[in-house]
């Protein structure tokens, strides 16, 4: 509370969770169909769907009808088990009739989605009616859950009511269908269980006649009629009139569904790219082919097919033009060349089409390595391969996880049109590989041709990953290829083991990879092989390039780490008197506190809780109260966390992704134990580090990408408890301090300026005070009040650290002066009692220190919280000692705000004559200082105290005189406090109708300056306006409203709020 008034601003900010419901349970199967089904992804976004076909065209020789020597659009194995889960030549079960009188219906959704009715274009309705009938369309057929509905209309951010919303919307659809549908009849949209279908025949989508055609060409070809097979694939390409879903009315059209769809053509046109290749007549697929490698160029054996085409047709340069238009792309967005394959056609285009024979390229193109590579697997004794590492017999936790991953290998039952990929990252120590051998345990009945696993050693105590050559040299062996048959080159081996699983369903687990080039060559071409990879690296490219689902593994909920550790110590470690957890569970029904204790010691990191739970069981005569006052005895450290193995000692696991990292990132892990709080944002990091802000997030994506940061939201960043620990002993072992002491003077001159620029937004008059800026300190990117509001909210507790850390290290007057910058805003939210607490904290120093003009200020400012709180008293004493200083130090400006603060004391405690006065001083004093805005706060005051005596037409004339003052100035705030002068003034005279009417006008002035305290303040008071009037109306959805400002925020008087919510509900009854 400084010489201007102590009020701030705010933002109304409500969270809703809407609970869609849980996953219906999957529908039994015949035998026949579970056998024929895969368990695959469901986000498909920007990803090849199928698999990479870089050098894998070597197992061409081993697949293809070897008496006709001619490729097919698949190759025979795979035609056979490639089909879409639903025949679509047996339709989606529809039941057939006149539908209530609907036409015949006819629905296209491989492009815009079109429904026609006897021939006439249906209107779909508005843009989200028409999502909802896109997505059920996409499905063919299949369910679609209401929680997929929400995320496709809204994704992260869905309203309240958006499960209502998906009904309505389903029922709309059904209206537009079936108009004369009779209500509650069965119609062609079903719902059951928190989903929806769209009941269609096969010969009414033009999805399903697509897949028809397609199956059909591929029995065809498999049969050597490649020519036959390849027409009803120009057929089926033909339906094709752009990306799946794709309209202008539609708000998105790159949902998961839509891009699975678009995949699924991509790879019909591979096919059949091919396969008019070979036919000699390119014209038929052309265009579409093009229009279809346009959606996605990152599919190199897509890009390779168009190349060729181009060629065949005679469009040598515009093959060129592509090529480097593709390896541009490649090179930005990925990061790479072109693979072989791509490579080659470019080759052979360069040549004048020496490689865009077909014959030349499907017969001849092998290596005579690789001819004795295919011979020797035909030839060999093969062996099912077994090699999952032991499940745990215990596993608990990670449920959720589990589920969402099964949910999401799940679509590719119905597709079976992509390899299912998926990529599991996580900080070391979190649990990848158990959680990865657990799931692959529950699905080795899907895949009876064997299991391969593999640690490619990423991260590892040698330091070097292992090779993908030898990787599939272990592969190759394991199923029984004798060591003299296998090829040499890397591109051979893959020919070979791709070969080799064509047609198998083999379960391949790729655990602790480096990176997404150590992968990349391990991934076979068939759809009914399953890969599961783990790595500390987020695997982005292979999300892009194969469409591989990305699981990101976080520490254990609380839950789950007391059941790890009741599952491995509740049987044997003691609590005390010889009790186990166990005996407290059976007698009791409740566990051990201690449990959650250790739990949170550990940071709920499953390897922690493991060295915790193995050294309880080596010393079981240690009780669980003397492990956890180890714990908190190594507390900052890995003390705790030791063990006689590299293997399991968390410093040596640590120090497997520390050692990779760049000199610059390793210096930016270690200085990020400094940070003030749990998460630190970019530009205080960039600040940390004194590095400009572009080059700081290199370093940062370096950090993310090794798990050692994670990034917590947007532009926000944090890491793990112990690997913060790990962190700041490597930080004490190799930076000096004098390289530490610097990092934090930049560090809390980053708060300390951001504060400043966002208090200035939010409260225009708030008290300013000079800095020095040190080289390499980066402030907060603010552009208004609503990113300064942001930034204050998120970085609120940090404020209170860097507070406290500034008084401890004897920096008394930038301690209390960034408590006072914030304290206007954090006021206005009511935040009192934390900053009672760090106020009196700048207090006790400022007094220490001599601070006079501290400790006047941090008195005026810890008066307004505990005023604020109610405790007068208090707040009256810190006032007069305020006052007492500023006289002693002649300052004017002090005594003038002292009086002011003493004038809202006493008006509080209902002495407005004692308000008057002190409001009087202030004036006059203030006088001297020119400050008109003042001037403006100073007279709204006196304006309500003389109301308050009932002297009205005194207390008008003062609110013109304030409002005249306050609109030159833009202070909101304090005209919004005028119009409820003027209301309550009103109140007290009998005219509650025009008292309403000063209330809206003050709600209105309140809501633009974002001040949350005087919203609620003022709601409460039209609801007890309103009641007098008997507008219960009015006055609950005032409330209400309050109500849901107060839950947002903590401020006080939610009871109060409740109590007339109560009240007001028994006077309706």
């Amino acid at each position: 509370m400084g010489v201007t008034d102590p009020v701030g601003s705010g933002v109304d900010h409500q969270v809703f969770i809407a609970h869609l419901g849980e996953v219906p349970p999957e529908r039994p199967e015949r035998e026949d169909q579970a056998r024929n089904r895969l368990f695959p992804t469901t986000r498909m976004v920007g990803a090849r769907v199928t698999f990479d076909l870089r050098t894998a065209r070597h197992q061409g020789a081993a697949q293809r009808t070897v008496s006709s020597g001619r490729p097919t659009l698949r190759t025979a194995s795979r035609l056979r088990r490639c089909r879409p889960a639903a025949d679509p030549r047996r339709g989606c079960g529809l039941v057939t009739g006149n539908h209530h009188n609907a036409g015949v219906l006819r629905f296209e959704v491989l492009g815009p989605v079109r429904v026609r009715r006897d021939g006439i274009e249906v209107d779909l309705g508005p843009a989200q009616q028409h999502m909802v009938l896109a997505l059920l369309l996409a499905r063919a057929g299949q369910p679609v859950t209401l929680a997929e509905f929400v995320d496709l209309l809204w994704g992260e951010h869905p309203p309240p009511t958006a499960v209502n919303v998906v009904h309505r919307h389903v029922g709309a659809v059904r209206r537009v269908l079936e108009p004369a549908l009779p209500p509650r009849s069965a119609g062609r949209v079903v719902g059951s269980a928190g989903e929806y279908r769209l009941r269609v025949a096969a010969d009414e989508l033009d999805l399903t006649r697509f897949r028809a055609l397609v199956a059909r060409g591929r029995d065809l070809a498999a049969q050597g009629r490649l020519a036959d097979g390849l027409s009803l694939a120009v057929q089926a390409l033909n339906m094709w009139r752009g990306p799946c879903a794709d309209s202008r009315e539609l708000l998105r059209s790159d949902y998961p569904a839509f891009t699975l769809v678009d995949r699924e053509c991509a790879e019909v046109a591979r096919e059949a790219a091919e396969a008019a290749l070979y036919a000699g007549d390119v014209h038929p697929v052309l265009a579409t082919v093009l229009a279809i490698a346009d959606l996605f160029p990152l599919d190199e054996a897509l890009q390779a097919q168009t190349l060729l085409l181009l060629e065949a047709d005679g469009r040598r340069a515009e093959a060129v033009t592509r090529y480097e238009r593709v390896r541009s792309y490649l090179a930005d967005e990925l990061g790479t060349d072109p693979d072989d394959e791509l490579r080659r056609a470019y080759d052979g285009v360069l040549r004048r089409g020496s490689a865009a024979v077909p014959t030349g390229r499907l017969t001849v193109g092998i290596h005579a390595e690789d001819e004795s590579a295919a011979s020797g697997l035909r030839l060999a004794g093969l062996i099912r391969p077994a090699q999952l590492p032991a499940d745990l017999p215990f596993f608990t936790g990670r449920d959720e996880l589990i589920r969402q991953m099964m949910n999401m290998l799940r679509v590719h039952r119905d597709t079976r049109t992509a390899m299912p990929l998926l990529a599991i990252d996580g900080i070391p120590g979190s649990g990848k590989t158990t959680c990865v051998v657990h799931l692959a345990h529950q699905l080795v009945d899907l895949y009876p041709d064997g299991q391969l696993y593999i640690d490619l050693q990423g991260f590892h105590p040698r330091g070097k990953a292992v090779e993908p050559l030898d990787v599939l040299g272990c592969f190759l062996g394991s199923i029984g290829v004798p060591e003299k048959n296998l090829p040499h080159s890397l591109d051979a081996r893959l020919g070979m083991a791709r070969s080799y699983l064509a047609g198998r369903r083999v379960l391949i687990v790729l655990d602790n990879a480096r990176d997404t080039e150590q992968v990349r060559p391990l991934l076979p071409g068939s759809a009914d092989c399953l890969v599961l990879v783990t790595s500390r690296n987020r695997l982005d490219g292979l999300a892009t390039a194969y469409g591989a689902h990305l699981v990101s593994m976080d520490v254990l909920s609380p839950g789950e780490a007391r059941s790890f550790l009741l599952s491995c110590i509740g049987a044997v470690v003691t609590v005390g008197d010889d009790v186990t957890p166990n005996d407290i569970v059976e007698q009791s029904g409740q566990l051990p506190p201690i449990l959650d204790e250790i739990a949170e010691l550990c940071g709920r990191l499953p390897l922690a809780l493991a060295l915790v739970a193995g050294r309880a069981l080596e010393h079981p005569d240690r009780g669980l109260t003397d492990i956890a006052r180890e714990l908190r005895a190594a507390q900052g450290t890995l003390d705790g966390f030791a063990a006689h193995t590299n293997e399991t000692d968390l410093r040596a696991i640590f120090s497997w992704s520390y050692q990779l990292l760049s000199a610059p990132a390793a210096q930016l892990f270690r200085l990020l134990s400094l940070r003030a709080g749990r998460e630190i944002s970019l530009p205080a990091i960039a600040s940390l580090v004194g590095l400009p802000m572009r080059q700081c997030r290199d370093l940062v994506g370096e950090l993310v990408r090794t798990s050692l940061l994670s990034q917590r939201g947007p532009g926000r960043y944090g890491s793990h408890d112990l690997i913060r620990s790990y962190a700041r002993e490597l930080c004490h072992e190799f930076d000096a301090e004098p390289v530490r002491r610097a990092a934090l003077r930049r560090l809390h001159q980053h708060y300390r300026l951001s504060a400043y620029r966002a208090s200035g937004f939010v409260t225009p008059y708030a008290r300013t005070f000079t800095i020095d800026r040190t080289d390499g300190v980066v402030v907060a990117d603010l552009a208004d009040a609503t990113d300064a509001i942001r930034w204050l909210s998120t970085e609120r507790k940090v404020l209170e650290v860097v507070i406290q850390r500034l008084v401890d290290a004897g920096e008394t007057g930038p301690a209390w002066q960034l408590a006072l910058a914030v304290w206007d805003f954090l006021e206005t939210y009511g935040w009192w009692h934390d900053w009672t607490d760090t106020l009196s904290r700048c207090l006790a120093a400022a007094d220490a220190a001599g601070d006079r003009l501290g400790g006047i200020q941090v008195r005026r400012g810890l008066a307004g919280a505990l005023r604020a709180l109610e405790d007068h008293d208090q707040a009256q004493r810190h006032l007069i000692d305020a006052l007492e200083l500023a006289v002693a130090a002649n300052d004017v400006a002090e005594q003038a705000a002292s009086h002011r603060d003493l004038g809202q004391v006493t008006a509080a405690r209902g002495d407005s004559q004692a308000a008057i006065d002190h409001y009087g001083q202030s004036l006059r004093l203030s006088e001297s200082l020119g400050d008109e805005t003042y001037r403006g706060m100073i007279l709204s005051h006196l304006a309500q105290a003389w109301a308050e005596l009932g002297a009205h037409q005194r207390s008008a004339e003062l609110v013109e005189q304030a409002r005249l003052l306050l609109e030159e100035c833009g202070d909101l705030v304090s005209l919004g406090r005028c119009q409820e002068i003027l209301a309550a003034s009103q109140l007290r005279q009998g005219d509650p109708r025009s008292a309403l009417t000063h209330l809206a006008n003050a709600l209105e002035l309140y809501r633009k300056s974002h001040s949350r305290v005087f919203v609620v303040d003022c709601l409460i008071r039209t609801g007890d306006v309103a009641v007098a009037l008997g507008d219960h109306t009015t006055a609950r959805d005032a409330w209400e409203e309050a109500g849901a400002v107060l839950r947002d925020t903590g401020l006080l008087r939610l009871g109060e709020l409740r109590d007339r919510l109560s009240r007001l509900a028994q006077a309706d009854a």
